[in-house]
């Protein structure tokens, strides 16, 4: 089961993570405390994806904020408001964003230098074509696979693994080697599992990037993840880890773990790629949708209405609702998009994905366990 600290951050105490609230206090704060949650979710969306424009938003932050992602889950769930948990919940949370603003700036620095070479322009131009074209390596979209592995392998480790074998280290700690465990695996994945043969040779000698040895286009690589983290976050936050939850032994628990999440993103990946005929850009933004939905509804609003249920008619319910909150925010994030962008760089569905994960999902992580509901009531126990 999950347990919050004094700083309403989530920890973990067994191999398999749950993001579980006690029904006492949902039912005597929800809806009310979701419904402002959810306002104050939308005034950082506004920030974050429409005021910069739609694809400046994207192409400029959004591989920031995905390299962001691991330290979020750093934050929130491994260091438990660490080293600021004493501070008070408003400054503990101000504090830790500027820390995950800052570290997540400094990890695009090396996300690029892994991929090709660092330069300051590529991360924050806003044109990236005009920059590719004058070989100046960007990070969008050539740095974002990489951050989407590190995310990836971070969730395994915190969600799928239960922090498991790191849990039985200090925090601060287990926390540091988890995010540089990610960083090694998602790296490893990255150029074993993909390649830019995409781009033209002279194209990538320009821009000195580091093609990988795999069989997998990067783009296709990066929608394959999304849908991974659907499953991690379906399982472990919205089904509060069922149903491999029920299984005794660790070692055979873990195992269905990993692999019931990665077998099903694999699966659903190649099912919309080769069944549907999805493009990737199409996957990224409804995967982006249903992980912003799903963490709308278990998280933000905490299941309500159907906390009181049986744990089976709980699922359902959650399920169902999730399913209406991801139509409501794809094609409601589609028309927006689409009304204030121009999409001569990238798709608005990539827009749609970036937006459901980094500017949604993450800010709903943000607002409950980083800032404890500040200034709402935070989760229980109280801070203190």
């Amino acid at each position: 089961m999950s347990i919050k600290d004094g700083t309403g951050a989530l920890t973990s105490e067994a191999p398999v993570a749950s993001v579980a609230v006690p029904k006492q206090v949902s039912q005597r704060a929800q809806p009310m405390v979701g419904t402002i949650g959810l306002l104050i979710v939308a005034v950082v969306f506004v920030i974050l994806g429409l005021v910069w424009s739609p694809q400046t938003s994207l192409v400029v932050l959004g591989p920031i904020t995905t390299f962001a992602l691991p330290v979020l889950a750093l934050c929130a769930i491994w260091w438990g408001g660490w080293p600021f948990a004493k501070s008070g919940r408003s400054v503990s949370g101000l504090a830790n964003t500027v820390m995950i603003v800052v570290i997540g700036l400094v990890l695009t620095g090396v996300g690029l230098l892994i991929v090709g070479h660092f330069n300051v322009k590529g991360i924050f131009s806003a044109n990236a074509a005009a920059q590719n074209s004058k070989g100046v390596l960007t990070t969008f979209p050539f740095t974002v696979p990489i951050a989407a592995a590190v995310f990836v392998a971070m969730l395994q480790l915190t969600f799928v693994s239960g922090k498991w074998p790191l849990h039985k280290m200090r925090p601060a700690s287990s926390g540091f080697a988890a995010l540089l465990l990610s960083w090694v695996i998602g790296t490893a994945a990255y150029f074993l599992a993909t390649n830019w043969n995409s781009v033209p040779v002279a194209a990538r000698t320009a821009l000195g990037i580091r093609n990988g040895v795999g069989p997998m286009n990067a783009i296709d690589f990066t929608a394959l993840l999304l849908c991974i983290v659907v499953y991690q976050m379906g399982f472990f936050v919205l089904f509060k880890g069922w149903p491999f939850a029920g299984i005794k032994n660790t070692g055979a628990r873990l195992i269905a773990s990993h692999l019931g999440t990665i077998a099903g993103g694999w699966i659903t990946f190649f099912v919309l790629l080769n069944g549907f005929k999805w493009h990737d850009p199409v996957i990224v933004g409804v995967c982006g949708s249903i992980i912003a939905a799903i963490f709308l509804v278990a998280m933000l609003f905490e299941t309500w209405p159907f906390q009181d249920e049986e744990p089976s008619g709980n699922r359902l319910g959650a399920a169902i609702l999730a399913v209406v909150v991801t139509c409501c925010l794809y094609f409601g994030l589609r028309a927006l998009g689409q009304a204030t962008g121009t999409w001569s760089q990238a798709p608005v569905e990539l827009w749609i994905g970036v937006s459901g994960l980094n500017y949604i999902a993450a800010v709903v992580i943000l607002h409950y366990a980083v800032w404890g509901r500040w200034p709402l009531e935070p989760p229980m126990p109280p801070p203190g």
